[in-house]
């Protein structure tokens, strides 16, 4: 599947972060969606119009789950994007979220 239209990034680089992530969090397996694919969803959600029912739809899942993945990795993913000293910056127009965390000093994207 092609991610780059929908969550900017790479496959490389999505695999990448979901390494990352995965490093950081406990995962369950039995969750509905693995990491990678709670990063894409997470992702989209951020650079789409698309509310978590219809990004559910797509997923094949539900609302909820949508929800609370993106609740779950959004402060993960802002943590490993400060580790890495990734700049918001690089991401701006790729990815926008308004509760983006940023870093105190850089302000908003």
């Amino acid at each position: 599947m092609r991610y780059k239209d929908t969550t900017g990034l790479s496959e490389d680089q999505l695999r990448w972060l979901a390494e990352r992530i995965s490093e950081l969090i406990r995962w369950d397996p039995s969750n509905t969606l693995s990491v990678f694919m709670a990063l894409v969803v997470t992702l989209e959600s951020y650079r789409t119009n698309l509310t978590q029912k219809q990004l559910a739809v797509f997923r094949n899942t539900s609302q909820s789950t949508i929800s609370r993945v993106v609740r779950r990795i959004d402060p993960v993913l802002a943590d490993t994007l400060n580790e890495v000293h990734a700049p918001l910056e690089e991401f701006h127009g790729r990815v926008t979220h308004c509760g983006w965390r940023t870093h105190p000093h850089r302000g908003p994207p």
